[in-house]
């Protein structure tokens, strides 16, 4: 029997009540800013809660998007058009670039973070024997994919806090 480690647990709190709020927001429809708003204090939390975990000896697992990318596709353009003129951001990139087009995405970046962990999260509620196959998938797809995504949107939410 595996020993599970609180930290996981309270991150586990987290990724839940991340994905239950990506998944509920037609519920904000009209209140986009609020929603961004509960979601930023959400990813300020899992950026937080996972730092614990990233200790742990997690091997490389298997890591895809290519087996939700129409799903993925589907949430990205929900959220874009609920975002409205929220989503949309200059990234670092865009800066150097100077073509004057804007390629950051809330939506994407949203999207992004939300398929990687609730991947995990539905092996982590399937219960014990799944848990340390969950943990490894959280803090390897962290590393590899949405760890910038989660710091590319809490940037930009915190920019939005600034300019209103």
């Amino acid at each position: 029997m595996r020993n599970q480690d609180p930290s996981e647990n309270r991150f586990a709190e987290s990724v839940t009540g991340f994905c239950r709020l990506v998944e509920g927001y037609a519920a904000f429809e009209g209140d986009s800013k609020t929603w961004l708003h509960q979601i930023g204090n959400l990813m300020l939390e899992l950026e937080q809660r996972i730092q614990p975990l990233l200790r742990s000896t997690a091997d490389d697992t298997e890591y895809s998007m290519l087996q939700d990318l129409e799903a993925r596709f589907a949430l990205y353009q929900r959220l874009k058009s609920f975002l409205g003129p929220f989503d949309d951001y200059w990234s670092e990139g865009d800066l150097e670039a100077g073509d004057g087009l804007k390629t950051g995405s809330l939506a994407d970046d949203i999207t992004d973070v939300y398929f990687d962990l609730k991947r995990a999260l539905n092996l982590h509620v399937a219960g014990p024997d799944h848990e340390a196959h969950a943990l490894s998938m959280w803090v390897f797809s962290y590393r590899v994919h949405w760890e910038q995504h989660l710091r590319d949107a809490t940037k930009q939410l915190f920019e939005f806090k600034i300019a209103s």
